[in-house]
């Protein structure tokens, strides 16, 4: 059955219910379908393990409103049963994919449930009981698909060490239960803040660029730029119009002259503006990096937006009113006030083989001046090949070795240490830098208190800030503007004006200085968002972590088979029966 076909069915029958009826038309029975809804519910729940979670879900859900049908009363269907149902059609626009969904067994169970209510033929309470639980037990999935998530971030693999929304979705779920149209219904479950909503939409763009059959790859051999005339500039300006880089009126206005072909400065415009939403170098040229990015396949983008609709339902709702947070793909740290970014700043993330993790934390205290006390894993792998390279290593950097990690450790002499005989298996020496020119944490660090040691902080290494890829460091977060931040942090505390920082990151004295207000601060992992002008950025996964999610996202898991003795056959349908097939018992289903 077609799309547009099964979106006419449920809509033609309840006119044919509503105006062919004969005289001696059936009606539901609340009070026998709401006995009947506890005996099924208690049926499953003996055939099943004990402390299910689907179906101790489902249980509560119908414990809450004393076995009561959600979905039908005394005039039939409830409207909120048909929004559900052009809800899961639409699944797609949310990132979900349909197939988790029995949205045909679904239909073909209301409309017989429709027919026999439009007829003298007795309707059964066991199967519009069967038939309302199963339509329960795929709104609780699906809302909780929308809310929370399909899968946890630990089910992926991810390196995700910050808060996960656990929101309580109760009243949405009721506000659910009294939508009357699939669009009101899918807002009622899903994340309510911006970032979400603007991803969503940007994703029914995408698939609709799919559908009209994407873009068509550009082939160069050369560098594509302003002045070029060239059969590929024309290809090019199609594929900006098409991503909304090159406005249509402008592209109209060329491509009705002989200049259709050449390069010019809107389409230098158009290319900037691409780059800028890719991060790649906005100098207006279609080189080799540029035009990969630009033959990405529309369906790898709407793949992208997907994993990060994903992610986007796994976060808290709220995360403060003012907060930091660094987006570690696009390699950069934005300071919010109430939803606004105020301060923004390039900032170094980990190397693939050292990855920054996603974390949240509070900063309480900033260290200026700091010393660097070595992780043993940096001291064992990349120091230590210096070391024994060069015995003045260590003083030129200012590093100092004590005997241990325990607060008693000794000082020592580094040339009384016979460093060839050490390994990365073999050292057991604490090394720590003195805040020199060369400290590696530059200047100052912004302490949030975690056990994976990861912190912000500057750096003497500038240079790298200038280049676009930025995935340099052993996890932490150095950042490019030292001074400013910390002149945002201690912003409520007058005495650090912003000379008294510059004299004391001069002083290269060391300083606590503790936060009157800690301050939130948030390392997440997007590779995709829409910004306040309603443009979409792509970046890349570096860690291949949006791989690892969307891998888990296609995974299909089987729900439990239907019990082997259930009390009244009859309740079960071929088509009730079939609402039982997806589910995901390690996913965030039922």
């Amino acid at each position: 059955m077609s799309r547009n076909a099964r979106y006419l069915l449920i809509p033609l029958l309840l006119q044919i219910c509503a105006i062919g009826a004969p005289t001696g038309a059936q009606t539901f029975n609340p009070s026998t379908i709401q006995l009947e809804i506890e005996r099924q519910l208690h049926a499953e729940a003996d055939c099943r393990p004990q402390g299910h979670a689907a179906v101790t879900r489902l249980e509560s859900f119908y414990a809450g409103r004393d076995h009561a049908s959600a979905w039908l009363d005394a005039d039939g269907l409830k409207p909120s049963a048909l929004a559900l149902v052009a809800a899961l059609r639409d699944a797609a626009q949310e990132g979900l994919d349909p197939i988790d969904y029995p949205l045909s067994a679904l239909e073909r169970a209301m409309a017989e449930l429709l027919y026999q209510a439009g007829t003298a033929e007795e309707i059964s309470p066991a199967k519009a009981a069967a038939f309302d639980v199963a339509l329960s037990r795929t709104a609780l999935r699906f809302g909780r698909h929308l809310a929370v998530g399909r899968v946890t971030p630990q089910a992926t693999g991810q390196s995700w060490f910050g808060p996960v929304n656990r929101d309580a979705w109760q009243p949405r779920l009721d506000r659910m239960l009294r939508a009357e149209s699939a669009g009101n219904l899918m807002a009622a479950a899903a994340p309510p803040h911006r970032d979400y909503g603007h991803l969503r939409r940007a994703l029914v763009r995408y698939r609709q660029l799919a559908a009209e059959g994407g873009w068509t790859p550009i082939a160069s051999e050369r560098t594509l730029e302003e002045g070029m005339t060239a059969e590929a500039v024309r290809r090019l300006r199609v594929r900006l119009e098409m991503s909304g880089d090159l406005m249509p009126e402008i592209n109209r206005i060329a491509a009705n002259s002989m200049t259709s072909n050449r390069f010019d400065a809107a389409l230098t415009r158009a290319v900037v503006a691409f780059q800028t939403r890719h991060g790649l170098k906005p100098d207006g040229k279609v080189g080799k990096v540029t035009l990969a990015a630009l033959n990405v396949p529309v369906q790898n983008r709407i793949d992208t937006l997907r994993a990060n609709l994903e992610r986007q339902r796994w976060i808290p709702i709220n995360l403060g009113a003012r907060l930091l947070r660094v987006n570690i793909p696009a390699f950069q740290l934005e300071a919010l006030s109430d939803g606004q970014v105020v301060q923004s700043m390039r900032v170094v993330v980990g190397r693939p083989k050292r990855p920054t993790p996603v974390l949240s934390g509070k900063i309480t205290y900033l260290e200026l001046n700091p010393y660097w006390h070595i992780p043993p894993r940096i001291a064992r792998k990349d120091l230590l090949p210096k070391i024994q390279a060069d015995p003045a290593y260590l003083l030129q950097q200012g590093i100092r070795v004590f005997s241990d990690w325990t607060a008693q450790a000794r000082e020592l002499d580094p040339q009384e240490i016979d460093w060839a005989r050490l390994t990365v298996h073999r050292f057991p020496f604490k090394l720590r830098q003195d805040p020199v020119a060369s400290n590696a944490l530059g200047r100052v660090k912004f302490m949030f208190p975690n056990k994976h040691s990861i912190y912000l902080h500057d750096t003497p290494a500038k240079g790298l800030f200038a280049k676009q890829r930025r995935s340099f460091s052993s996890g932490c977060v150095r950042v490019a503007e030292p001074e400013v931040l910390t002149a945002l942090l201690l912003s409520d505390r007058p005495a650090w004006s912003r000379d008294r920082i510059g004299e004391a990151f001069a002083g290269r004295k060391p300083k606590v200085v503790r936060l009157r207000t800690p301050m939130p601060v948030h390392l997440q992992y997007w590779t995709a968002w829409v910004d306040a002008t309603d443009r979409v950025h792509f970046r890349e996964d570096i860690y291949g972590r949006d791989h690892a999610l969307l891998r888990s996202l296609s995974q299909r898991h089987l729900q439990l088979a239907t019990c082997p003795s259930d009390p009244n056959p009859e309740a079960i349908s071929s088509a009730t029966a079939a609402t039982r097939a997806p589910d995901a018992a390690a996913l965030h289903s039922s």
